[in-house]
This record gives C-alpha cells, structure tokens and sequence, in this order.
C-alpha cells in the first residue's frame, strides 16, 4: 500500500495547479495515516492518538467541501456549540465513513 501512494505522491509533484496539488497532497497525507494505523492495528501495534478538543463545525465543513469536490451534495444543519474532546483523526474517518455510506444510499435509492 506505501508504494502506490508514494507513486502517487510523485505524479502529484508534477501537477501544476498548486490548488490541485495541495488536495491531492492532503488526501494523500490522510489517506497514508489510515494506512499506517491499519498496519499498526493488524501488527497489534496500538497507534495511540491524543484526545484534543476538535471544532466539530470546521470538521463538518471540511468534510462537506471535501463532498462537494466530488460533486455530492452534503448539506449541514444545526450547529456544536463547544468543541468536543476525541481523537480527531479517528473522529474524522468516521463521519467520513458515514457521509459516503449516506450519499452512496441516497445515490442507490435515487433520491
């Protein structure tokens, strides 16, 4: 798995839109780290990641320009009122999860 990424990791250097670049760089960067806690994870190597206190709004938002990117609609509603103590990364893998699990639902039932 750390091969192709790192091939991928060349070609985005050749990009020349630095826009461009930086998204696929930071997908990149993410999509290595669940990489390597997949990889702990099976070698019973436990990737302790600290609890901090994560702007869930910035979260969603992030999450909903990373949707809109991809031409899937994900509207927000309601707001968090105070950040809220988590593992980020992990926090963020599984809201991403349930975002594409719901788009792929909604695109599968037509609605």
């Amino acid at each position: 798995m750390k091969t192709p990424i790192t091939r991928l990791r060349l070609r985005t250097e050749l990009l020349d839109d630095p826009d461009t670049r930086a998204r696929f760089q930071k997908d990149l960067d993410e999509m290595e780290s669940m990489v390597i806690a997949t990889l702990d994870f099976m070698s019973g190597v436990n990737q302790q990641e600290a609890i901090q206190p994560v702007d869930i709004m910035a979260l969603l938002e992030s999450l909903q320009a990373d949707a809109q990117e991809m031409n899937r609609e994900v509207i927000i509603q309601g707001t968090a009122l105070s950040p809220y103590p988590c593992k980020p990364t992990a926090l963020k893998r599984c809201i991403g999860n349930l975002l594409d699990n719901a788009v792929n639902c909604q695109n599968l039932c037509g609605r």
